[in-house]
């Protein structure tokens, strides 16, 4: 089955991160005997002729004193016999392999060992948006600390480079057999795109935690409401936010940036320079896809005849106007 889900999907492999690997028995069958029998009957055959033709040979130097040595060629042919035999021998392996590859697809650990990188994968997004943040805040917070101390700089640079949730699942990944039984592997489409999913998931979770957060501060400030709905209606408010999604989106582009600045051996300025540029593209992508999918959910709206909270609209009487505000109408009589 694994092997059929591989087959309808391009890319030689890139999706589950294993090379394809397929076997056409009738094709090995007939290679393996083409083999046995070209190193058996038509080298075989090709050795006696040779025999034959030094025999004729030798008739003519008859009396000459001049002979050649009966199995003049023999060791030629020999050696073609045997690397006959080693690609034989080859062929037969390599089957092996891919039958031993075909056993390993039904046996059930693999399947859990798949689902435990899918899963690990989304927890792996999950938890790196909310790291790609901190490294955010960290990098500019490493800048500004490094104008009065430089030790202290680095430090945060040490942190900021280390991709601690990264490295954190690999381990778990080795330890438990998931990297070795798995179908797939972490490097695999698959696998990135479970992560890619995850961090959608937790850069939406961290936006309702600043929301919820700024919602409990309103609430101190003394609006009347509860923490608790106060904190709701924040975390609500800042979900329907475009420009706290793109800040977000800005800061964690930031940390990603400088990680990988830091990584590839930039020092602490330049790689934080790639990281404000990082963040800036972030930003601009998450600004104008949230822009373009509000204005598609509007026009989806506007041809269902729905208003944004879900009731129904009724088309305006021509002449009565359409309402502005409150207590503000225009209309056309």
């Amino acid at each position: 089955m694994w092997n059929a889900l591989q087959r309808l999907l391009p890319g030689n492999g890139a999706w589950t991160g294993h090379s394809d690997l397929y076997k056409d028995q009738t094709r090995v069958d007939y290679v393996l005997g083409e083999l046995e029998r070209i190193g058996s009957k038509e080298v075989e055959a090709a050795h006696d002729d040779a025999k034959a033709a030094i025999a004729e040979v030798n008739k003519t130097l008859a009396n000459t004193g001049y002979a050649l040595p009966e199995n003049a060629l023999s060791e030629v042919y020999t050696w073609i016999q045997e690397q006959i035999k080693d690609v034989y021998n080859q062929v037969e392996y390599k089957a092996g392999m891919v039958d031993e590859y075909s056993a390993s697809l039904s046996d059930p650990a693999s399947y859990l060992a798949t689902a435990g990188m899918l899963v690990g994968k989304f927890a792996e997004g999950f938890l790196g948006a909310g790291e790609q943040i901190t490294d955010g805040f960290f990098s500019a917070l490493g800048m500004a600390v490094g104008l009065f101390n430089e030790d202290a700089k680095n430090a945060i640079g040490a942190y900021v480079e280390e991709d601690h949730v990264g490295n954190f699942m690999q381990s778990i990944y080795d330890s438990t057999g998931i990297t070795e039984h798995s179908l797939i592997t972490s490097d695999s489409l698959f696998a990135q795109g479970a992560r890619v999913i995850g961090g959608m998931k937790g850069y939406g979770t961290c936006l309702q935690a600043v929301g919820a957060l700024w919602g409990a501060a309103t609430q101190a400030a003394g609006t009347g409401a509860t923490v608790i709905q106060n904190m709701s209606l924040g975390a609500d408010t800042a979900m329907r936010s475009i420009n706290a999604a793109t800040a977000l989106a800005g800061v964690g582009g930031v940390g990603i940036g400088t990680q990988v600045g830091l990584q590839s051996g930039m020092d602490y300025n330049d790689a934080f320079v790639n990281g404000l540029k990082v963040g800036a593209e972030q930003a601009a992508t998450v600004f104008v896809m949230a822009h373009a999918t509000r204005k598609f959910q509007e026009w989806r709206r506007g041809r269902a005849g729905v208003s944004e909270g879900g009731e129904p609209t009724e088309p305006t009487p021509e002449g009565e106007g359409t309402s502005t505000g409150e207590g503000n109408q225009t209309g056309e009589g």
